[in-house]
């Protein structure tokens, strides 16, 4: 896989890099995103889930967001919210591998 230098990903400040290992660090920076959102696309309760905490926060505007965000993934209704959302459409069960 082949990245040019108009590539945007952005180099840490101040790395002393040659051009060799910049074109390695960013390849690897490159293919660590493509493995995030192919595990995503295979476990789309996930951006369900954090889509819907998003919209709670955002309707109800606790005191403490990070709290109210805290609880919603602690609580044991959590595998329940996800069906929920399934059947409701709000993402698809990927094919089984």
């Amino acid at each position: 896989m082949s990245h040019g230098s108009s590539s945007p990903v952005a180099m840490p400040e101040g790395a002393a890099f040659d051009k060799t290992e910049e074109r390695r660090v960013r390849d690897n920076i490159v293919d660590i995103a493509i493995e995030n959102e192919r595990y995503l696309r295979s476990h789309p309760e996930i951006t369900a889930l954090l889509d819907h905490v998003t919209r709670e926060v955002l309707l109800r505007r606790p005191e403490q967001p990070v709290a109210y965000a805290e609880n919603f993934f602690a609580t044991e209704d959590l595998p329940a919210i996800a069906e929920r959302l399934r059947k409701e459409g709000k993402f698809a069960t990927p094919p089984s591998k």
